[in-house]
């Protein structure tokens, strides 16, 4: 049976066995034979990457919204966001810091914020890393008050960093 690379790119495959095979033009090509659960085959060693395949978006999206939950935002993660594009104008456009009634509030994006960071950390790349790390101990080195015009204003400013970032991904 065929199967088709692109079919299976959120599959993490296992190399069991390697065969050098000379072309009738004289080249050398390695192969490997792979095996996830029940596919296995021999593929061409160009076509892979090591290390584990990527989440599904549906993956990551489900762990947002667990995040999410109570937050500005949550409405806009389960409604609205069907790519990492979507997900991204969820924290762009939707994130009203305005809405704050305490301090607990606050915590509480601040904490959806961190999570969903560590959630995509490994996928951003070392630049989008330090900005967003410098970013988010900033918001929680702020101290809350009745006027948090600051606090509010590096509030956006990380959620509408943090979607683009998210929002680049694929």
């Amino acid at each position: 049976m065929a199967h088709y690379g692109k079919n299976y790119k959120y599959t993490t495959f296992t190399a069991t066995e390697q065969a050098k095979i000379q072309k009738t033009n004289g080249k050398n090509y390695i192969y490997q034979y792979i095996k996830a659960g029940k596919v296995s085959g021999w593929i061409w060693y160009g076509y892979l990457k090591n290390g584990n395949a990527p989440r599904s978006f549906n993956s990551y999206k489900l762990a947002v919204e667990d995040y999410a939950q109570g937050s500005l935002i949550q409405t806009g993660v389960i409604n609205l966001a069907t790519d990492f594009g979507d997900l991204g104008d969820v924290f762009i456009y939707f994130y009203d810091e305005d809405e704050y009634d305490s301090e607990e509030q606050v915590d509480q994006d601040i904490s959806t914020f961190s999570n969903i960071y560590n959630l995509f950390q490994s996928r951003f790349t070392e630049t989008e890393r330090t900005h967003l790390t410098n970013m988010i101990n900033q918001v929680k080195s702020e101290p809350f008050q009745e006027e948090h015009y600051t606090l509010s204003d590096e509030l956006s400013e990380l959620a509408s960093a943090l979607g683009l970032a998210i929002g680049s991904l694929n």
